[in-house]
This record gives structure tokens, sequence and C-alpha cells, in this order.
């Protein structure tokens, strides 16, 4: 038994994210799940009725990049001249940081039911169907706590504002102890 071929484009969605979180570069990732289509349609004879589409494809982007993970580090990287080095650019990973920060910062601020549904939906790639029959919420509810916690995040960073003003910028202030109670 095949699949048909729209059953395998319906996946691409979920197999850039699975590549992105791989790889992180958008270029690369591309090449990897096209690969993963290729082997896909080339191995079409063996998938197996009843097999879980989604499942045989990431089995076959994962197995494709570790595949690529070992080829590089097997081969010797050529070594480049400092001048060569020199004129690569290189982008500041400052600005990146800052921003990861403050991002992971409200994410965390998020109600927990908020914060657990966007993890869910927006980075594991789970439909809202799915997350509702792990929650045990109706589709609505998970749908209302999603479209709220983008709501909150796209507010704090259309202000311009750090997620909690101040916070990722700043420590806290350090409180005296006072007294350490005796111990006995």
């Amino acid at each position: 038994m095949s699949f048909r071929d729209n059953e395998l484009i319906e996946q691409i969605p979920n197999l850039r994210r699975f590549a992105m979180s791989l790889v992180r570069d958008r270029d690369n990732a591309d090449d990897l799940v096209q690969d993963c289509m290729i082997r896909a349609l080339s191995n079409r004879a063996s998938f197996e009725k009843g097999t879980n589409l989604r499942s045989w494809l990431f089995k076959i982007l994962h197995n494709l990049f570790i595949d690529g993970h070992r080829r590089r580090v097997s081969r010797p990287t050529s070594v480049k001249s400092s001048e060569e080095i020199e004129r690569v650019p290189v982008a500041a990973s400052q600005d990146n940081e800052v921003l990861l920060t403050e991002v992971k910062s409200a994410v965390s601020a998020l109600p927990d039911g908020q914060r657990a549904i966007l993890l869910r939906v927006a980075l594991a790639g789970h439909s809202y169907q799915d997350v509702a029959q792990t929650t045990g919420l109706a589709v609505g509810t998970v749908k209302s706590r999603l479209s709220r916690a983008r709501e909150t995040l796209r507010g704090r960073f259309a202000r311009g504002l750090p997620p909690n003003p101040g916070q990722a910028l700043r420590a806290p202030p350090l409180r005296p102890m006072g007294r350490l109670p005796a111990i006995n």
C-alpha cells in the first residue's frame, strides 16, 4: 500500500519545522526536506499500510540529518588563510541573545494554560485537535487560549518594551536576609 502525493505534500510544513529544529538554518532545512521527499518517493513501495505517514517521514528526515552530520564530522575541514578569515562577515550575536532572552521571559510570564498550549501548537507543531485531546479541553478553549497568548506576546513586543519592563535587562535587587534562625 502506498500513499497519495497530496498526503505527502500536506506533511511539508511539519517536516520544515522539524528540519529547522535540527539544522537551525532555513536553506539547509529546505534542502533536508527536499532530500526527505526524494527518499520517500523513491521508497514509496516500502511504505506499509497502517503506518503513520508523518512518523515515517520524520524518521527519514532524522536519518538524513544524522547521515549528513556523520559525513561532516568524518571529513576534515579545509584550513583558511588569515586573509580569508578576515573577509568573512560575522553577524553580531548580542542582539539575537537579548531578543531570545526577552522572548523566553515573555513566554515564561504567560499563565500556565496559555504557555502550555502556545508551546505545543507553535513550537511542537501539534494540531488544535491533538492538544485538545491530550489536555482534555474543548478545541474552542485551545484556540482561545492560544489566541490570548499570541495577543499578549504581540502586545508586549509591539510597544518595543521588554516582556516584563526591566526584568530581562537587570537582575532583581538583593534584599537583606536579616537574622538567620538558630539551628538546634
